[in-house]
């Protein structure tokens, strides 16, 4: 065949093809090239609608697979959505249907391998910034060393300064453009690794050089309180020791602690507010009563470190709140007395009137109301002291040296005797004391007190474990005296001896057992001497009567 024949037949054929790819162009016209396809999936013939719903698909796909950002020693797991990486559909469906649609040449390249091979579209991803940060704010352990501003805190009345450290942390721009570049080539990575990022404080060095001229400022002279109606000035050392920084109005500026200005004022105030009222107690027709008093007030109502701070800076005098202090107003303390029931009492009888009369309900009114606490000693010259005219006492009729003798406070023994006889029954101990040296008849033989002063004394010791309330009470014909408390001995006079004494007094013991809650039993007993009759020694010789 000549040259000629073989040119005709290849542009017919050419001719042909040409013709053919135009017409199949033609009819492919707004569809996706054939044999196009994209991680596995065809794409080939789908228009721009079907085209875009193919991707979105393939989009949720991609939003739900694995997705680790590593930083040294921790590991963030997620999903390529939670982490912000996107399927650009647009891009992607761009991509698509530009396959066999560019150059000339090259797309009658595309159209006629087309048909014996498929083209592959390279995914186009993209990564959300914004998600990105959501993602880390969202990861608990997102900060490996949180950055910690600078500060100050007043220790023991010296400034002790922190510059601050810086902080290391998931940084969000170090991830975005971790992921930027694992998926430019448009496959999905399975993890990605990135640095700690370093974050500083919040403040600089020169921030903390005006918080430090701020403390000074604050703390640079006394500092005027009032409280309870009664001013006093905080001294500038004890300002110091409140002194703190605070970022709480987005700057760092110097301030005082709320806790430590309380406490110390709680201390330093203490003689402003109201007095501590401990409970009393009294017996109401037979009736224990409890009267726990007003509550005490005192410093101080919060805020407190806010308005002395206002006065530091200048303006008038800190007006504080005084507060109700934390309990139950008396009651626990009431309850711990244990003053609960009535014990033992004691009456004794005596002629109406006088002075003598008159000195018994003296030393009543006095000693009504006082309180033996547990393992102290009651001693009542101690607590009547000395019985004189301007204490309230009468001249009346006394024992002194074995005669009867007038003197201020005469009679006065025989509320001793009434409160030993209580005391007897109660259970106490008798730290000191001492009988009559004449017997009288309106007195318990051998078991009787008198007194004197500096001596002799009736002192009584509580050897129990609850505190014990002295109650009398009298008629004018009578005294009587009741211990109240919680029951704790047993008590029973057990016997009486007498014996002689010289040549001429009796000794009288009386013996007593106490049994205690355990079942101990403690023996023990009293005595009181007598002389035969006033004036006469134990040795029946005659006393001189005393001067006066």
């Amino acid at each position: 065949m000549s040259w000629r024949r073989w040119l005709f037949a290849f542009g017919s054929v050419f001719i042909l093809i040409a013709v053919a790819w135009i017409v199949d162009t033609a009819i492919q016209n707004g569809e996706v090239a054939r044999n196009t396809e994209i991680g596995g999936a065809s794409l080939g013939g789908l228009g721009e609608d079907a085209l875009r719903r193919q991707l979105e698909t393939m989009a949720a796909t991609v939003a739900a697979q694995p997705l680790a950002v590593a930083a040294p020693s921790r590991s963030f797991e997620g999903t390529a959505g939670e982490w912000g990486v996107r399927l650009n559909v647009e891009a992607t469906a761009d991509a698509a249907m530009n396959v066999g649609r560019d150059h000339p040449v090259a797309s009658f390249i595309s159209w006629a391998t087309s048909w014996f091979s498929s083209t592959e579209v390279t995914p186009v991803y993209a990564v959300d910034a914004e998600a990105v940060g959501a993602a880390v704010i969202g990861q608990p352990d997102a900060v490996e060393h949180p950055a910690i501003d600078p500060s100050f805190q007043a220790v023991g009345g010296q400034l002790q300064v922190s510059h601050g450290t810086t902080g290391t942390e998931l940084d969000p721009t170090a991830i975005v453009d971790a992921l930027t570049a694992a998926v430019a080539n448009g496959s999905l990575p399975a993890a990605v690794t990135v640095e700690w990022g370093t974050t500083p404080p919040r403040f600089d060095a020169e921030d903390l050089d005006a918080a430090l001229r701020d403390a000074e400022l604050l703390t640079s002279s006394p500092i005027p309180v009032r409280l309870n109606g009664r001013a006093t000035v905080i001294p500038v050392e004890t300002a110091r020791r409140w002194i703190r920084s605070t970022t709480e109005t987005g700057a760092l500026t110097a301030t005082f602690d709320e806790a430590t200005v309380r406490n110390d004022l709680a201390v330093r105030l203490s003689t402003l507010a109201t007095p501590d009222e401990t409970p009393t107690f009294a017996i109401v027709e037979g009736v224990l009563r409890v009267v726990l008093g007003s509550p005490v007030l005192v410093c101080c109502e919060a805020p407190v470190a806010s308005l002395v701070e206002s006065a530091a800076r200048g303006s008038d005098i800190a007006e504080l709140s005084a507060r109700q202090r934390d309990d139950d107003g008396g009651q626990a303390i009431a309850d711990a007395y244990g003053i609960k029931a009535l014990v033992a009492e004691f009456t004794t009888n005596h002629a109406c009137c006088g002075s003598r009369v008159n000195n018994i309900h003296r030393m009543a009114d006095i000693v009504r109301g006082a309180i033996i606490e547990p393992g102290t000693t009651f001693s009542i010259n101690e607590f009547v002291g000395q019985r004189t005219t301007e204490n309230g006492f009468e001249s009346a009729g006394a024992i002194e040296q074995g005669h009867l003798v007038q003197d201020v406070g005469g009679g006065v023994s025989q509320f001793a005797t009434t409160l030993f006889n209580a005391a007897f029954f109660a259970g106490l101990d008798f730290a000191d004391y001492q009988s009559h040296t004449i017997y009288f008849s309106r007195y318990p033989r051998g078991r009787e007190a008198t007194l004197g002063h500096p001596a002799p004394d009736l002192a009584l010791t509580n050897n129990t474990p609850y505190s014990m309330l002295v109650w009398p009470e009298y008629t004018e014909t009578s005294i009587t005296v009741q211990l109240w408390s919680t029951p704790y001995f047993v008590v029973e006079q057990t016997g009486q001896s007498s014996s002689r004494w010289g040549t001429a007094c009796t000794r009288y013991d009386t013996f007593r057992e106490r049994t205690t809650p355990d079942g101990t039993v403690l023996e023990d007993s009293v005595f009181a001497t007598y002389r035969p009759r006033e004036g006469v020694d134990c040795l029946g010789n005659r006393i001189p009567p005393p001067r006066g």
